[in-house]
Protein backbone atom coordinates (compact mmCIF):
# COMPACT_ATOMS: atom_id res chain seq x y z
CA UNK A 1 0.00 0.00 0.00
CA UNK A 2 1.05 3.29 -0.71
CA UNK A 3 1.03 5.97 2.53
CA UNK A 4 2.43 9.43 2.64
CA UNK A 5 5.67 10.08 5.11
CA UNK A 6 5.61 11.74 8.16
CA UNK A 7 9.41 11.50 8.29
CA UNK A 8 12.12 10.03 6.88
CA UNK A 9 11.88 6.68 6.57
CA UNK A 10 15.20 4.50 5.65
CA UNK A 11 14.19 1.33 3.33
CA UNK A 12 13.15 -2.23 5.08
CA UNK A 13 12.35 -0.59 8.05
CA UNK A 14 8.95 -1.11 10.34
CA UNK A 15 6.76 1.90 9.93
CA UNK A 16 3.91 3.12 11.82
CA UNK A 17 0.87 5.08 11.30
CA UNK A 18 0.18 8.51 13.08
CA UNK A 19 -3.74 8.14 14.34
CA UNK A 20 -4.33 11.82 13.82
CA UNK A 21 -2.64 12.58 10.23
CA UNK A 22 -2.71 9.36 8.90
CA UNK A 23 0.90 9.77 7.78
CA UNK A 24 3.43 6.82 8.41
CA UNK A 25 6.96 7.07 10.10
CA UNK A 26 9.86 5.14 10.73
CA UNK A 27 8.84 3.16 14.14
CA UNK A 28 11.21 4.63 17.06
CA UNK A 29 10.34 2.05 20.22
CA UNK A 30 9.27 -1.72 20.79
CA UNK A 31 5.88 -0.21 22.07
CA UNK A 32 4.99 1.51 18.80
CA UNK A 33 2.08 -0.35 17.11
CA UNK A 34 3.66 -1.20 13.87
CA UNK A 35 1.30 -1.52 10.10
CA UNK A 36 4.24 -2.69 7.95
CA UNK A 37 7.84 -2.45 6.49
CA UNK A 38 8.69 0.00 4.44
CA UNK A 39 9.73 -0.57 1.00
CA UNK A 40 12.78 -2.13 -0.31
CA UNK A 41 14.36 0.84 -2.41
CA UNK A 42 14.60 4.67 -2.24
CA UNK A 43 12.26 7.04 -3.50
CA UNK A 44 14.92 8.78 -5.81
CA UNK A 45 16.77 7.35 -8.39
CA UNK A 46 20.69 6.43 -8.02
CA UNK A 47 21.39 9.33 -10.69
CA UNK A 48 24.63 11.71 -10.47
CA UNK A 49 24.81 14.61 -12.76
CA UNK A 50 27.57 17.12 -12.48
CA UNK A 51 29.05 15.46 -8.91
CA UNK A 52 25.73 15.32 -7.32
CA UNK A 53 24.28 12.49 -6.64
CA UNK A 54 20.31 13.07 -6.25
CA UNK A 55 19.86 9.47 -4.01
CA UNK A 56 19.24 10.71 -0.47
CA UNK A 57 19.08 6.74 0.73
CA UNK A 58 15.45 7.03 2.21
CA UNK A 59 12.32 5.08 1.11
CA UNK A 60 10.20 8.33 1.95
CA UNK A 61 10.82 11.54 3.25
CA UNK A 62 8.58 14.59 4.75
CA UNK A 63 9.06 17.49 2.81
CA UNK A 64 9.92 20.71 4.10
CA UNK A 65 7.02 22.87 5.43
CA UNK A 66 5.96 24.89 3.97
CA UNK A 67 6.77 23.25 0.53
CA UNK A 68 7.86 25.28 -2.78
CA UNK A 69 4.72 26.16 -5.18
CA UNK A 70 3.70 22.52 -6.64
CA UNK A 71 5.74 20.39 -4.04
CA UNK A 72 4.30 17.98 -2.13
CA UNK A 73 4.25 18.38 1.74
CA UNK A 74 5.64 14.55 1.46
CA UNK A 75 6.52 11.47 -0.54
CA UNK A 76 5.00 8.66 -0.97
CA UNK A 77 6.47 5.54 0.64
CA UNK A 78 5.00 2.09 -0.03
CA UNK A 79 4.44 -0.29 2.99
CA UNK A 80 4.28 -3.96 3.03
CA UNK A 81 1.32 -4.54 5.12
CA UNK A 82 -0.71 -7.91 6.71
CA UNK A 83 -0.08 -11.19 4.34
CA UNK A 84 2.97 -9.54 2.34
CA UNK A 85 6.51 -11.09 2.50
CA UNK A 86 8.96 -8.46 2.28
CA UNK A 87 12.83 -8.11 3.27
CA UNK A 88 13.14 -5.91 6.75
CA UNK A 89 16.53 -5.01 8.49
CA UNK A 90 17.13 -6.48 11.69
CA UNK A 91 18.87 -4.76 14.80
CA UNK A 92 20.54 -7.57 16.15
CA UNK A 93 20.09 -11.25 16.13
CA UNK A 94 17.06 -12.82 15.20
CA UNK A 95 16.08 -17.05 14.46
CA UNK A 96 13.34 -18.18 11.86
CA UNK A 97 9.75 -18.11 13.23
CA UNK A 98 10.31 -15.34 15.93
CA UNK A 99 7.85 -12.49 15.77
CA UNK A 100 9.42 -8.90 15.36
CA UNK A 101 8.83 -5.53 17.13
CA UNK A 102 11.22 -2.13 16.64
CA UNK A 103 14.02 -1.85 17.94
CA UNK A 104 14.65 2.64 18.19
CA UNK A 105 15.72 2.76 14.58
CA UNK A 106 12.90 1.01 12.81
CA UNK A 107 15.00 -2.11 12.81
CA UNK A 108 13.28 -5.72 13.66
CA UNK A 109 14.16 -7.18 16.56
CA UNK A 110 12.94 -10.44 18.64
CA UNK A 111 9.85 -9.33 20.08
CA UNK A 112 9.09 -9.23 23.68
CA UNK A 113 5.71 -9.87 25.59
CA UNK A 114 3.48 -6.91 26.12
CA UNK A 115 4.75 -5.16 23.14
CA UNK A 116 3.26 -5.11 19.62
CA UNK A 117 5.19 -7.12 16.87
CA UNK A 118 5.30 -6.13 13.10
CA UNK A 119 5.41 -10.00 11.79
CA UNK A 120 7.49 -13.04 11.89
CA UNK A 121 11.16 -14.22 10.84
CA UNK A 122 11.36 -16.25 7.82
CA UNK A 123 14.60 -17.18 8.60
CA UNK A 124 17.56 -16.76 10.36
CA UNK A 125 19.56 -13.51 10.56
CA UNK A 126 22.78 -13.01 12.79
CA UNK A 127 23.91 -9.36 12.55
CA UNK A 128 22.84 -5.75 12.93
CA UNK A 129 21.57 -4.64 9.12
CA UNK A 130 21.29 -7.41 7.72
CA UNK A 131 18.60 -7.99 5.47
CA UNK A 132 15.78 -10.82 6.19
CA UNK A 133 12.34 -12.08 5.00
CA UNK A 134 9.59 -11.92 7.37
CA UNK A 135 6.00 -12.13 7.47
CA UNK A 136 4.05 -9.22 7.83
CA UNK A 137 1.00 -9.74 10.54
CA UNK A 138 0.70 -6.79 12.53
CA UNK A 139 -0.41 -7.93 16.65
CA UNK A 140 -0.19 -7.72 19.88
CA UNK A 141 2.58 -10.06 21.32
CA UNK A 142 2.43 -12.19 24.42
CA UNK A 143 3.66 -15.16 25.91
Amino acid sequence: MSFLAGGNIAPSRIVKQDATTGLVDQASANTDQPIGVAEAGTHLPNLTIGGTNFDDGYAGIAVASPPAIGQPTATDVEVFTVGDECMVEIGAAVSNGDPLMSDTNGRAITCTSTNWSVGRALMNGTALGQLIRCKVQPMYYHT
